[in-house]
């Protein structure tokens, strides 16, 4: 199959819905391939399958996922049930011996690939207040929310007027 993502992406989107495109069409061992079949692909958080198990359903987040199959596009397409985890690996297996050609030939070992999703954005000011012409006070500065070791750095002097400016962060 041609895999999408292909093997070892990376900065992959968080809503991706990868896919694995076949040359012909598919069939279980003794039918046409369903519309919407389980347990022929698994999905895993990690390097490969022995990372940590995603299961397969329709729940609304990201430790779940389904699978459709187009037999007109011979595709199977993963959709998750959220947004994936930023900067994180996933592995999508197909498993052997669950899927036909109309020779009745199967994929007789498991294949997959590892995709890695994008890092997290740095935070962002939205934006920020303090007294107009106060040289000492208070100000509040308003960012939204970003990668875990982000921290925003402040300077200041202190109330005894010394000429050294300080510098302080928040995490």
């Amino acid at each position: 199959p041609v895999y999408s993502p292909a093997n070892n992406a990376a900065g992959i989107v968080l809503n991706i819905a990868p896919t694995l495109t076949f040359s012909e069409a598919l069939y279980t061992a003794s039918t046409a391939m369903e519309a919407s079949p389980t347990g022929i692909i698994k999905v895993y958080e990690g390097n490969d399958n022995t990372g940590t198990a995603l299961t397969e359903g329709a729940v609304a987040d990201n430790v779940h996922f389904t699978v459709a199959y187009d037999s007109a596009n011979r595709k199977f397409t993963v959709t998750f049930g959220a947004d994936l985890k930023n900067n994180q690996s996933y592995y999508i297996e197909l498993q052997a011996n669950k899927v036909y050609d109309s020779s009745r030939n199967t994929i007789s070992t498991a294949q997959g690939v590892k995709f890695t999703t994008i890092a997290p954005p740095a935070p962002a000011i939205t934006g920020y207040t303090a007294a107009p012409g106060t040289v000492f006070g208070s100000v509040k500065v308003t960012y939204a929310a970003g990668a875990g070791n982000s921290r925003i750095s402040y300077f200041y002097r202190s109330e005894e007027h010394t000429s050294e400016l300080q510098s302080r962060y928040v995490i």
